[in-house]
């Protein structure tokens, strides 16, 4: 044969353990023929498989009683709550001639003297706008009543704001509070609904110093013989529980669902104990139910022949649910976590659990949910998952927050011993950083040799040396700091410009010629950027070609184009021809000319720096929103509508051969200079040129000539070259600023 066993609730199992060893002590000591004062009769167990229930009474008095044992009585001018769940039956009391039911909490000496309670009446108020009740302490009424002016016995009268009305609900189950507090003492004595402060005032009698022990919770209804009322928890508490600040008919607290014989919390007064509580079964009897706090309270009836019958309905909480807000938070290592609190958004959660374990540091309150402490190592963004169990029902729900734990940040700076870099000549970078570790040197073109992996000094300031001997003209450089703590943070120093700038200078030897005898040029001072086969600039497609020139004329003359190959019109390509000879801006797309501007006047060089910008904008299939336009020094003095042009160019995904800037109308300095493919980079409206050009996402090329660099040397990628054709060509330290 097997048995099968089942596990009671919690608080059944707290009845049975009680009674168990009661029984126990009983056994032993009548063994012995002793008799024992103080161990009460064993009572009877509800059965193990018992679930959480209520009691329903039946009668015109259909209420139940709590009463404390001697040594647990409460003093009348003391802080106490009494409280119950209950349920009015909607079918046994109808309303008839009443507005409302009738419900009252009673705690007093016997039932009768020295009473402090609260009475919802059946009766209106202000047609039916008032509230209708009252409250008395230790049998004297604390207010005006609100249950009725008769004969205009108040002056002034009552309002709406004395008596809000807020009544039992029917036909649901509902909490009700009765509490009397004392803070710097002031005795407050306040009624709450469903957490809804219904009557609340300031005691002005004085409160007896007799002890209370019988509570009469009901009746309920409307006081016919087959009226029903049910009961489930119901607790009395030596202490006050609940707010004792807040306006009349505002929500002071939520009601929890699974009572506990102990209290606290934020508004629990110091020493607050439970001295009496009852959780009905779905088979309990009202003489058969222990008091759960092992005091001896006794529920009983006080009506003469009650109907009590117990049922499985019972006050069960809503569905647990809650969130974290915010749902991600982040710190770094040994700096508190900022406080993570769940918000909760359904019924009671009793316990906290978490999974995967937080990092070293963190903790989880099980009972209240807050995350919280110092972590002491680095994590990575983990989402965590946070279960949280209802205990009256055994529910479970879950919600995610995700903690990152940063390590703490670390810096790394820069310096040069000489300002002036030059090519080939060894110059020290010296790095300090904040942390002893190792540091990288590397510039645009990569990691400088030999200075990949530098130590620092080991005391402060910690430093670490790169000798670096540039052979190209490098562009920007930095240093990446890697701790030896492996807990901090590596960092990069902000990106610093060496000084090795300046210009290309060309001057003309003769006239530019094409293969096949093509049309040709008066000059041939021009720097070309070829490009690998197949890499080019896109005939239709947005791109910018940028550059800075001064020419050593009062008139700039000069071309600025994507060349294909060796065209019979190779001086032209996609681009602008900038002829000041007759005043005119030209515009070609392949071998044709596709329009012309004439500017208001020519266009200035007189030996100063210009920033000459061409750029393309191309929409596939908008020929209204296809052009191309000259800036110069941000500003724009030509645009061509040539869209339709290039929507019907059959050539439209040729890839230019190169670039070309000049040939130029005197001696010419070419200083940065840029194409960037699939982007349009200025607006019409103008803008402001920069000197200095960095290599990004849609760079195709790069010439930054230096001083001492001046040719294929100053182009990045190095895939690109750099040529100047016949004309003469020479290093300048002379750049834009």
């Amino acid at each position: 044969m097997s048995i099968q066993l089942k596990v009671a609730p919690q608080h059944l199992r707290e009845s049975i353990r009680t009674r168990v060893a009661r029984m126990l002590v009983a056994v032993l000591v009548g063994t012995l023929f002793v008799p024992v004062v103080g161990i009460t009769a064993p009572q009877i167990l509800p059965s193990a498989n018992a679930a959480p229930g209520s009691f329903t009474v039946t009668g015109s008095n259909n209420h139940l009683a709590i009463e404390l044992p001697s040594g647990k009585a409460i003093i009348n001018n003391t802080a106490y709550t009494v409280e119950a769940f209950i349920k009015i039956d909607v079918a046994t009391n109808p309303l008839s001639s009443n507005a409302q039911d009738f419900g009252t909490l009673n705690f007093s000496v016997n039932g009768s003297t020295n009473v402090d309670q609260w009475n919802q009446r059946t009766g209106t108020y202000g047609n039916n706008t008032f509230g209708s009740y009252y409250l008395t302490n230790n049998g004297d009424t604390l207010h005006r009543r609100c249950d009725g002016d008769v004969a205009g016995a108040y002056n002034p009268a009552l309002s709406l704001a004395d008596c809000p009305k807020i009544v039992i609900p029917r036909g649901e189950w509902t909490h009700l509070a009765l509490q009397k507090s004392v803070v710097s003492g002031t005795t407050t004595f306040r009624m709450f609904i469903d957490g809804k402060i219904v009557s609340s005032y300031v005691v002005t009698n004085s409160s007896s110093t007799t002890a209370m022990k019988i509570l009469k919770i009901g009746p309920f209804g409307g006081g016919a013989s087959t009226s029903k009322a049910s009961y489930g928890q119901m607790r009395i508490t030596a202490g006050s529980l609940y707010p004792t600040t807040g306006a009349l008919g505002t929500k002071a607290f939520t009601p929890t669902y699974d009572w506990a014989t102990t209290v606290s919390g934020p508004t629990v007064s110091a020493g607050a104990n439970v001295v009496a509580l009852f959780k009905p079964q779905d088979n309990s009897t009202v003489a058969g139910l222990a008091d759960l706090t092992s005091n001896g309270a006794i529920l009983k009836t006080i009506s003469t022949s009650p109907t009590v019958t117990a049922s499985s309905d019972y006050a069960a909480p809503p569905a647990p649910a809650f969130t974290y807000s915010p749902a991600s938070v982040s710190t770094i290592s040994g700096s508190a976590l900022p406080t993570t609190s769940p918000v909760s958004t359904g019924g009671d959660i009793n316990g906290y659990s978490i999974s995967p374990a937080l990092p070293n540091g963190l903790n989880l309150n099980a009972t209240t949910g807050v995350i919280s402490g110092t972590p002491t190592q680095s994590s990575a963004a983990t989402t965590y998952v946070v279960t949280g169990t209802q205990n009256s029902t055994g529910r479970q729900t879950t919600a995610n927050v995700s903690i990152t734990v940063n390590k703490p940040v670390t810096t790394i700076t820069l310096q040069l011993a000489n300002s002036a870099v030059q090519v080939g000549v060894t110059n020290t970078i010296t790095a300090t950083t904040s942390t002893p570790g190792n540091v990288s040197f590397q510039t645009d073109q990569g990691v400088i040799p030999d200075c990949s992996s530098v130590a620092t000094s080991l005391v402060s300031p910690f430093t670490a040396t790169c000798p670096w001997s540039p052979t190209s003209s490098y562009f920007t450089m930095n240093a990446t700091l890697t701790p030896t703590n492996s807990e901090l943070a590596p960092s990069t120093s902000s990106p610093s410009l060496t000084n090795i700038r300046g210009s290309l200078r060309l001057t003309s030897t003769g006239a530019t010629t094409y293969p096949g005898g093509g049309q040709g040029l008066g000059t041939n001072n021009t720097l070309r950027l070829n490009f690998p086969e197949g890499t080019g600039l896109v005939t239709a497609q947005s791109f910018t070609i940028e550059t800075w020139v001064k020419v050593n004329n009062p008139i700039l003359n000069m071309d600025i184009n994507a060349f294909y190959g060796n065209s019979f019109y190779g001086d032209r390509g996609q681009g602008i021809g900038i002829y000041n000879s007759d005043t005119r801006i030209y515009n070609f797309l392949a071998a044709s000319a596709v329009g012309n501007v004439t500017p208001s006047a020519p266009i200035a060089a007189n030996n100063i720096w210009q920033h000459v910008a061409y750029q393309r904008n191309y929409v596939q299939g908008n020929a209204a929103q296809s052009y191309d336009a000259l800036f110069i020094n941000g500003a724009l003095v030509a645009q061509f509508a040539n869209g339709g042009y290039m929507q019907a160019y059959s050539g439209g995904q040729e890839k230019s051969a190169g670039v070309r800037i000049g040939p130029f109308n005197g001696v010419a300095q070419i200083g940065p200079t840029q194409v960037l493919s699939g982007v349009a980079a200025y607006p019409l409206t103008g803008f402001s040129p920069a000197t200095t050009f960095s290599f990004g996402a849609n760079t195709l090329a790069l010439f930054q000539p230096s001083s001492t660099s001046c040719n294929s040397a100053a182009v990045a990628p190095q895939t690109v070259t750099a040529s100047n054709g016949a004309s003469t060509a020479a290093c300048s330290t002379e750049y834009p600023v």
